[in-house]
């Protein structure tokens, strides 16, 4: 279970078309996002590279090596 100082929370605002980013003690503001959907992806991206954070939700669909199997 993830704690609530661990999750990544955005907020984006439209008029400005900026968005906070705010994970644990962390906080930034991303600019010249035209979305929200945008948002929420430089969001993730810059949580992920400047910060070590970890995307379970995310993690969980990609497809991992099989160490057991012969790729060749």
């Amino acid at each position: 279970m993830t704690a609530a100082h661990d999750q990544l929370n955005v907020q984006y605002d439209p008029a400005s078309r900026t968005a906070l980013l705010q994970y644990g003690s962390r906080s930034t503001v991303l600019r010249d996002l035209p979305t929200r959907e945008a948002a929420e992806a430089a969001a993730r991206r810059f949580a992920i590279t400047n910060w070590g954070y970890f995307d379970g939700a995310h993690e969980r669909n990609r497809p991992r090596d099989d160490p057991f199997t012969s790729h060749g």
